[in-house]
């Protein structure tokens, strides 16, 4: 199934089309700018996996970001110079929540780990702003948005960072720690 998402002016009414290579994925994120969307679609075979497509709207063109590779990217997030896009991975297509979060350079395909690997309730939090981001998982990382390391912090020994939030002027954050392993908190 070939699918479109359509983008709507809501003071104008206007509705831009923004035609995607992806077979029938709902899952998608438009850039700050709206000169970018970004969606995937499964591959196939035994182990999940995803291809990463992107369009860019200046040239009317979509090319593919990310390959079939055994990792299964299924959540996206963009920053505010629109350059730079969070994924969510896992290494299976199940509700866990293992996964390793990425910052992709949607200019250069170069890719960022903001986790070591598949972690336990790793999750992106991005700025009220869009400029820092706060992932979760084995410990609370805030980076900014080149995904430069600003801050670590480590919860105590079988614990995990399971959520994290912003204040909304962007100034303080909070964050939840619960034990490894245990999900549903």
């Amino acid at each position: 199934m070939q699918v479109a998402n359509q983008l709507v002016d809501i003071s104008s009414g206007s509705v831009t089309t923004y035609p995607l290579t992806a077979m029938g994925s709902f899952v998608f994120a438009i850039s700050p700018d709206e000169r970018h969307m970004i969606t995937m679609e499964t591959c196939d075979g035994p182990q999940p996996d995803s291809r990463v497509y992107i369009y860019d709207r200046s040239v009317d063109e979509t090319r593919l970001l990310k390959d079939c590779d055994g990792r299964y990217a299924y959540s996206f997030d963009w920053l505010a110079d629109s350059r730079h896009v969070l994924m969510a991975i896992t290494d299976n297509a199940s509700e866990s929540p293992n996964r390793a979060i990425v910052l992709k350079d949607v200019e250069t395909g170069d890719e960022t780990p903001l986790t070591d690997g598949i972690e336990f309730s790793a999750g992106a939090i991005p700025s009220p702003d869009r400029q820092l981001v706060l992932v979760t998982g084995d410990s609370l990382h805030l980076y900014d948005s080149s995904g430069l390391l600003l801050q670590q912090v480590e919860p105590p020994t079988g614990f995990s960072v399971i959520a994290a939030a912003w204040s909304p002027d962007g100034q303080r954050f909070a964050y939840l720690i619960g034990p490894t392993g245990v999900w549903g908190i």
